[in-house]
């Protein structure tokens, strides 16, 4: 479990050094918080409703100290977390897919953050505003994906740190 908070812990303070160096119109957006529920989700495999509380309990603390909103990013934390559950079901754990499913978490992040905030009227409806949000976090994050994937992998080896392959 070691490995799990401070894979965690690193990508959460990531973020906020990440977001305070690069501008906010740059294409290198992190959400490395997100990313590392990927990455941690096989050290849960016997213990999947501890993950979704985790991960709940993650999205809450990024709600509180990165973004104005309470619970908006908890809850959607929690249901990602539960996609990456049923897609680890029927895909095995490797680089390939931790960067597919990189893909497809940093997608859905922003096509439900973008909607809500559409919903609420905090954002005016504008198809190229949440085109430019996706593609502006893929790059950097799948990148992320395949590094803290490959430092977990090769410690979880290294120390026989038990997890789903």
């Amino acid at each position: 479990m070691k490995l799990v908070f401070a894979s965690v812990i690193i990508s959460f303070f990531l973020d906020s050094i990440l977001t305070s160096l690069i501008p906010i119109d740059s294409i290198l957006l992190p959400l490395f918080s997100l990313i590392s529920l990927i990455i941690i989700y096989p050290y849960f495999h016997k213990e999947e409703n501890s993950y979704l509380i985790f991960s709940f309990l993650l999205g809450l603390v990024y709600d509180i100290v990165y973004t104005d909103t309470i619970f908006l990013n908890a809850f959607i934390f929690l249901l990602i977390s539960f996609c990456i559950k049923l897609i680890n079901e029927y895909i095995s754990n490797n680089v390939f897919n931790v960067s597919i499913m990189s893909l497809l978490v940093v997608t859905i992040y922003r096509i439900i953050t973008y909607f809500v905030l559409v919903i609420i009227n905090y954002l005016k409806y504008d198809f190229n505003d949440l085109l430019v949000s996706i593609y502006s976090s893929l790059i950097l994050n799948v990148f992320y994906g395949i590094l803290l994937y490959l430092i977990t992998d090769f410690i979880s080896k290294k120390y026989k740190i038990d997890k789903i392959e």
